[in-house]
């Protein structure tokens, strides 16, 4: 028996802007802003009972619940005054928030073979922002900003049994696993040139805030559980 629940994401996100002005202020901002809110759960529940019966070929139950979520944004500014303000503002903000799970609750499972659980998750983001001003006289702020945050829950677990019931049984063995690998990719780049004049000021600002926040649990609460020929294992993995 195979039970898997896929989740693959994408977004691709691009904003840019540039103004022009030979002789008076002159400002550019670009902002892209991208989310992910994502549940993938894979399962067996509310007083189920399932026997698997053939041996090692046929009497395995694998269960994965995989999340995979990406999220690229680039933001660019330019701007330029002449003889006034060249002022450039780019900002990227990107969240991937999710939870994936591979349980059994309340449910009993008698196997043959191996009874292997899965959850895994797989959150990426790239933010890019970057800012150019400038000015022959007055002055030229460029200032970037990106914010990239992952907030994760990873479950694989079996939680109760049947009422009355005898829980897992799996002759094979038992797996279960939690895993994570999160990346964050970011740059923020501003730049502020100010070309003759007298009494002009240039300024470059960039700020990067980047977060990763994630539970990652494989666990066995309220049920038996039996492994008459294999290893009973459980792994919560998390990579960042």
């Amino acid at each position: 028996l195979r039970i898997k629940a896929d989740n693959d994401t994408t977004i691709v996100g691009i904003a840019v802007s540039l103004s022009v002005v030979m002789q008076g202020w002159s400002f550019a901002g670009a902002v892209a802003v991208n989310q992910i809110d994502a549940t993938t759960w894979a399962g067996i529940a509310n007083q189920s009972d399932i026997t698997l019966a053939g041996g090692t070929t046929y009497g395995n139950l694998d269960m994965d619940a995989d999340d995979n979520g990406l999220i690229v944004t680039v933001a660019g500014a330019v701007a330029y005054g002449g003889k006034g303000a060249g002022i450039g503002a780019s900002a990227t903000i990107n969240l991937i928030d999710k939870a994936v799970k591979a349980f059994i609750e309340n449910s009993d499972i008698t196997a043959s073979g191996l009874v292997d659980l899965l959850a895994y998750s797989n959150a990426n983001i790239i933010g890019i922002a970057i800012a150019i001003a400038g000015s022959k006289g007055f002055m030229a702020p460029a200032i970037s900003v990106t914010v990239n945050i992952i907030d994760s829950t990873v479950y694989a677990y079996f939680n109760g049994k049947k009422t009355a019931g005898s829980g897992i049984e799996a002759a094979g063995g038992v797996n279960i696993t939690a895993s994570s690998d999160p990346d964050i990719i970011t740059v923020a780049g501003a730049v502020g040139i100010v070309a003759g004049g007298e009494g002009g000021g240039a300024v470059g600002l960039s700020v990067a805030y980047n977060e990763i926040d994630e539970d990652v649990w494989a666990y066995v609460n309220n049920t038996d559980v039996y492994a008459s020929a294999g290893d009973i294992q459980l792994k919560a993995k998390q990579y960042s």
